[in-house]
């Protein structure tokens, strides 16, 4: 019994070896020296980090998921690893290394080849969750799980994860119970900044989302969405004609000329609202 203890605590510590001393701490103790720059871009393998061993024995260093590394550049965006590794060196060895991260401030510009960045702190508990989920599916350089992140980091709505492929579904149950926001019912999608100052232009492009209802028996339907005033925006369908039964339907509007504010997706059965949704931007 002393034996199979020993053996268990033996392979434990080998275990925790094998992860290696964190990054951060690697430079707080002096252990290393490392240089940190951009590769363009904002999301994936997006990162070198350059480290030198100051010691004369072989080190193993742990970049982990969650870890924020702090730009220099207050204009651009920080950047948060999703993808844990481990960087081995050799006694006095100066090599380069590339991680895989995404941006978390949606408000600032990707970094670029230029861009400088430093060890910063672990990020707060739910983005290291989002990064080592994000680890655990291997989406290193998908916008969706980005956006996602960015739902965390900034605040964005969850519609920013909305749609209906399996990533997203995903991203939008493990989202949904990390903040507590309800679950999307559409989709929200962004216009590119055409200045290049921020990584999420903040304005929406399109909605896109799925719609259904149930009618009772045989009578006219009708479908729009309208502004907070009630005004048509843009309708889809006018008293067309419908047997009784179950129904669901994809929509897209551009919402690019609209200004920010409620709107409202309408169903009318022979004239009366019976069904609507509220849209917020």
């Amino acid at each position: 019994m002393m034996l199979i203890l020993l053996t268990g605590m033996l392979h434990s510590v080998f275990a925790n070896a094998d992860k290696g001393i964190s990054v951060e701490e690697a430079i707080k103790k002096k252990i290393i020296t490392a240089t940190i720059k951009g590769k363009g871009g904002h999301l994936g393998d997006v990162i070198k980090i350059k480290i030198k061993n100051l010691q004369s024995k072989s080190i193993n260093i742990a970049v982990e998921a969650g870890r924020k590394l702090d730009s220099e550049n207050e204009s651009k965006q920080d950047i948060l690893i999703n993808k844990a590794v481990t960087l081995a060196l050799l006694p006095n060895q100066t090599k380069t290394f590339t991680l895989s991260g995404m941006c978390c401030q949606a408000h600032n510009s990707s970094p670029d080849t230029s861009s400088v960045f430093k060890v910063g702190k672990m990020a707060d508990t739910s983005l290291v969750k989002l990064s080592q989920f994000i680890d655990l599916n291997k989406w290193y350089a998908n916008s969706i799980a980005q956006n996602a992140i960015w739902v965390i980091s900034d605040d964005k709505p969850m519609e920013d994860i909305g749609g209906n492929d399996e990533v997203s579904k995903k991203l939008q149950v493990f989202v949904s119970e990390l903040t507590g926001k309800e679950m999307p019912k559409y989709k929200i999608d962004y216009a590119s900044d055409p200045n290049g100052t921020s990584a999420h232009s903040g304005v929406p492009a399109k909605i896109r989302g799925k719609f259904d209802y149930e009618i009772y028996s045989n009578g006219l339907v009708t479908f729009g969405v309208y502004d907070s005033q009630g005004h048509v925006v843009q309708m889809f369908f006018t008293d067309v004609p419908r047997n009784k039964g179950s129904y669901e339907f994809s929509y897209e509007f551009n919402t690019s000329n609209l200004p920010k504010g409620d709107y409202y997706a309408r169903f009318r059965f022979d004239g009366q609202v019976r069904k609507e949704q509220k849209f917020a931007f």
